[in-house]
């Protein structure tokens, strides 16, 4: 197949049936959506394109005719995969994203932006995350920056705008019911919370049994991609109502269910994957369903940008390289 730009390639990802012998659970079907296959890389390529169609959508483009810059810069603020496939996407915009961040826990994510063009802001800062007050706060900087220059700025604001679940609403999760049918349980890693939200009320129309389960960081932890229930508390999309149990997961069960992920499937996800499926087991190890359940968790990124932080957290999967010198 012939394609005219990257964003043709966005969405329409299989699903891995997960080996029995690995999950070891009783009468489970285990299903994985492999959104690692889009292309650039994550789930956050949905969420980007549906941002850049609302938000530029909506601005008057000829407004816009400057010959150096003939659309405005897209700003966000994000530390992962919606900067880079923003900045992925604003390539064939022909514009630019300016991300605005927390210091960045994954140096490559920071690297793939920058090499795609992007342009990266860091406040460092002790706190875990920014009062909602705090001029040093990033989304408080990027409001003020596209009310008071909005000829040269746009925000895709992918914690508060409804295109960010609408668009796992209408693809991703009919993708899934066009494959599966019926899904008895359904695990989502939460960050922004958009792609579990939608995901879980297309589910839930066909089924409102349906069991949604929130996937967390541990208290002092962090699994990138995901936040701690405190952190939740101050994101607008999240609605605690959706989910039946939310699901705390520490840093180490996530790389040793991602490994587990990798070498028994060949599958090179991420670490909120290894989350999710950490989460699977907790939650259904001892459900003792008497009838066969579907369940599915999204792999929801590719494990290569997060190597030097399961790198440095677990050293000993790295022990088998040897250098042998010839002369």
């Amino acid at each position: 197949m012939i394609c005219k730009s990257l964003s043709e390639l966005i969405g329409k990802t299989n699903i891995l049936e997960i080996a029995p012998e690995v999950h070891k659970l009783k009468n489970v079907k285990l299903y994985a959506k492999l959104e690692l296959f889009n292309p650039f890389g994550s789930i956050k390529d949905r969420t980007a394109l549906a941002l850049i169609k609302s938000r530029l959508s909506k601005r008057d483009q000829p407004a816009y005719s400057d010959q150096k810059q003939s659309k405005p810069v897209i700003l966000e603020v994000t530390s992962g995969n919606t900067g880079k496939a923003l900045q992925a996407l604003a390539i064939e915009q022909k514009t630019k994203v300016r991300v605005l961040a927390k210091e960045y826990k994954i140096p490559e994510q920071r690297d793939l932006i920058m090499l795609l063009g992007g342009e990266i802001e860091e406040y460092q800062t002790s706190k875990e995350f920014f009062d909602g007050n705090d001029p040093n706060n990033p989304q408080n900087i990027v409001n003020q920056l596209e009310k008071s220059e909005p000829s040269n700025y746009v925000a895709s604001q992918q914690f508060t705008s409804d295109a960010n679940w609408k668009i796992h609403y209408e693809t991703t999760a009919q993708e899934i019911l066009d494959d599966l049918g019926k899904v008895d349980y359904f695990f989502g890693c939460l960050g922004t919370t958009g792609s579990s939200l939608g995901i879980i009320q297309k589910l839930r129309e066909v089924n409102p049994d349906l069991c949604a389960v929130g996937v967390i960081d541990a208290p002092n932890n962090h699994v990138p991609g995901m936040n701690t229930a405190k952190e939740l508390e101050i994101i607008k999309l999240f609605n605690k109502k959706s989910y039946q149990k939310l699901v705390e997961i520490t840093e180490d069960e996530a790389i040793d269910n991602t490994v587990e992920l990798i070498r028994s499937h060949a599958l090179m996800c991420g670490l909120s994957t290894g989350a999710s499926f950490a989460a699977v087991k907790k939650t259904l190890s001892n459900s003792g369903e008497p009838d066969e359940r579907k369940a599915l968790f999204i792999a929801c990124d590719r494990v290569e940008p997060y190597l030097s932080f399961i790198k440095q957290q677990r050293p000993e999967l790295f022990k088998a390289h040897k250098t042998i010198k010839v002369d």
